[in-house]
Formats: C-alpha cells, sequence, structure tokens
C-alpha cells in the first residue's frame, strides 16, 4: 500500500521501520539526517502499539518520500481507526530543510482522500498548538473548518462533502 502525488509517496510505517530507525539502522535509501525529530521519536512506542493492534491497515504513520531522492522528508498519518462518530485524528511534519515547498500540503492533501475513501470515516480533525502558524496555513489551506480552542490546541475538522 502506498499514496502517490506528483513529487512524493507515501509509504505505511512498519513495526521494523520504527525499529531500524529507533537502533539507528535504517536503510541508507531512506536515510536522511533531519527526520524524525524528537517528539515524532517519543510518539513511536504509540504508532508501534497500534501497528501490533491492528496491523498496516493506514490509519498508522505515513513516511513522506521524495521522489527525486528517495529521501523521507517528513511524515503524516492518523492517530488510529476511525471512533464511534466516524472522526480520525491526523498530524503532520516535514523536515525543516523542505518546509515552505508544498510537499506537506500535497501529501496530506492524498492522506485526507485516501482517509475519507473509507465510509466509515465522516471527518478528519487536525490539532496544532496557537503559535504553529506554519500548521495553522497547511490546515486552512487543505480546508480544515476551525472548531476551538482549548489549552493552547486548535482544533480544526475537515468534513466529508
Amino acid at each position: 500500500m502506498e499514496l502517490i502525488t506528483d513529487r512524493t509517496i507515501l509509504i505505511p510505517i512498519s513495526i521494523e521501520i520504527i525499529d531500524a530507525v529507533s537502533n539507528g539502522t535504517l536503510n541508507e535509501y531512506y536515510h536522511n539526517e533531519e527526520w524524525p525529530e524528537n517528539d515524532l521519536k517519543e510518539a513511536f512506542p504509540v504508532f508501534k502499539e497500534l501497528l501490533k493492534e491492528n496491523g498496516i491497515d493506514g490509519f498508522n504513520l505515513w513516511l513522506i518520500v521524495d521522489k527525486k531522492n528517495n529521501q523521507i522528508i517528513g511524515s503524516a498519518g492518523y492517530i488510529g481507526r476511525p471512533d464511534n462518530e466516524g472522526n480520525i485524528e491526523i498530524g503532520f511534519g516535514i523536515i525543516p530543510s523542505k518546509r515552505k515547498s508544498g510537499f506537506c500540503n500535497e501529501s496530506v492533501k492524498a492522506l485526507i482522500e485516501w482517509g475519507l475513501s473509507h465510509d466509515e470515516v465522516i471527518s478528519i480533525i487536525a490539532q496544532c498548538g496557537k503559535s504553529n502558524i506554519a500548521s495553522k496555513k497547511t490546515i486552512i489551506k487543505l480546508g480544515f473548518e476551525y472548531i476551538g480552542e482549548e489549552d493552547d490546541l486548535l482544533t480544526w475538522k475537515y468534513e466529508r462533502h
């Protein structure tokens, strides 16, 4: 399973990739010194547990790979399967040297389309810190609607049309 955009390939993460990143043996084919950022590394145990529970079902982390050089330039994904109301939460991040190049928007758009292609998904939730201007711009550009704020965390929603 993979998603292909004009400039990227999105590949669902596996336990093997998480382990390789964690122990520093990630295949040079994908290796990038800038990825993963520390906050993503800290979340790896959560993604690993989701993989153990659900397998590679797409409702987890996806690697964003630059087609030009086959390096990982970021990641995006869902934090688990849809809840009882049909909501899934999405998160994303691009390495600093590839920001402001449209890679994030292009890749996350493909992932939104993938998520909404599943009948059980009614809406997608995105959250970002109040001071995270870049993420806010991406979320708005992708068509999410602002629904509220709690503890400096802004929440947005993208509903099936």
